[in-house]
């Protein structure tokens, strides 16, 4: 198998960099915006919530909706801090943090859980 090195700056006909298998490739560097992701997360909870606040005939999907939505936010309590907390460790580095941002999100953690139990507690309950 031969290796070809080629020039960067030379140009090739199309025909001939079909033939050898030459692509033309173009990076394409895109983002994704964190706090958009973390509010669509948030407003997903929230619009459970509502949805199930407004439902009166079937009592129990009103209780599934709200145990949802309550479950969704109690997921994004979290995952938000520890987003923004893994953020900076891959720009900073984790030595110069230091220790608050994990008391922050250990913090974030505990109330995390505590809305998600709400949330499986009322997503149980049968009315």
């Amino acid at each position: 198998m031969e290796i070809l090195n080629f020039d960067e700056n030379v140009a090739f006909p199309e025909h001939v960099a079909f033939l050898w298998g030459i692509q033309s490739m173009q990076v394409v560097q895109f983002g994704v915006s964190m706090p958009g992701i973390l509010a669509t997360g948030f407003l997903i909870g929230v619009i459970l919530i509502i949805l199930g606040s407004r439902e009166n005939q079937n009592l129990e999907r009103r209780n599934h909706l709200i145990g949802l939505g309550t479950i969704v936010i109690g997921i994004m309590i979290p995952v938000t801090p520890l987003s923004w907390y893994l953020y900076w460790v891959g720009i900073i580095g984790l030595l110069i943090l230091g220790g608050e941002p994990q008391i922050v999100t250990l913090f974030a953690l505990v109330i995390g859980i505590i809305v998600i139990y709400q949330g499986i507690r009322i997503y149980r309950r049968k009315q």
